[in-house]
């Protein structure tokens, strides 16, 4: 299992992850970015997991932070997450 660790505030890294998973499977990129910021945190990682949940999840981690600024993207087929993302 790959975790990859982000705080709450910051959601660009996972904008640009969201892009190229988008650009990988030829979706309409702008559409999705728009979506995700349309309202808050917790609809970014709604808007992310709709998209791109069977490749990735992101979910809330309030085990370690009780105020549930980090998110956890877990990578179920990683060598596939890379490739996309041109890691």
């Amino acid at each position: 299992m790959t975790v990859i660790n982000i705080s709450q505030e910051n959601v660009f890294p996972l904008m640009k992850v969201a892009r190229a998973l988008s650009e990988a499977d030829n979706l309409n990129t702008q559409k999705i970015l728009k979506e995700m910021t349309e309202k808050d945190t917790s609809h970014f990682v709604e808007v992310f997991n709709k998209y791109f949940g069977d490749l990735c999840k992101m979910e809330w981690d309030t085990q370690d932070n009780p105020k549930g600024f980090k998110l956890n993207i877990v990578a179920s087929r990683i060598d596939e997450f890379n490739a996309k993302i041109g890691a």
